[in-house]
């Protein structure tokens, strides 16, 4: 991960950020109806970019804010392992720029193409390994 040059720590601690996702309000909403935890761990377990069947709109927003957070650590797990490659960084721009509402869906698409299929394979490792711990955090939970 890089580093806050403020403090030597990194800039996003999965553990940390997981605990509070799962205190969120919205999750805890969530999580207080019968059967949800169940299908939260379901839908991690099937890395859908859906919730699952029966899902209302608080359960939309915690889909997004799972797949918010899922996404940016394996981009900046897969940036930090390819920081030297001149397409990654092209690209992670462009991630940037989306992530702060900027339309850059032409140019994200056209920088993806060019990315190393490592790069690629690093950031579907990260995302299941995150999917994983997060699903395991619920279980726990």
């Amino acid at each position: 991960m890089e580093e806050n040059k403020n403090q030597g720590e990194p800039i996003f601690d999965l553990e940390l950020e997981v605990t509070r996702l799962l205190a969120t309000p919205e999750m805890q909403k969530s999580l207080a109806i019968a059967g949800k935890k169940e299908a939260w761990i379901g839908y991690l377990n099937d890395a859908s970019d859906k919730p699952f069947d029966g899902a209302d709109e608080n359960d939309h927003v915690v889909a997004e804010m799972i797949f918010g957070l899922l996404t940016t650590y394996a981009f900046l797990v897969g940036h930090e392992r390819f920081a030297d490659d001149a397409d990654v960084a092209r690209y992670m721009e462009f991630f940037n720029k989306m992530y702060n509402g900027e339309d850059v869906r032409v140019e994200i698409d056209a920088a993806a193409e060019k990315l190393p299929e490592a790069f690629k394979d690093t950031v579907s490792g990260a995302s299941q390994f995150a999917q994983d711990y997060l699903a395991k955090r619920l279980q726990a939970a």
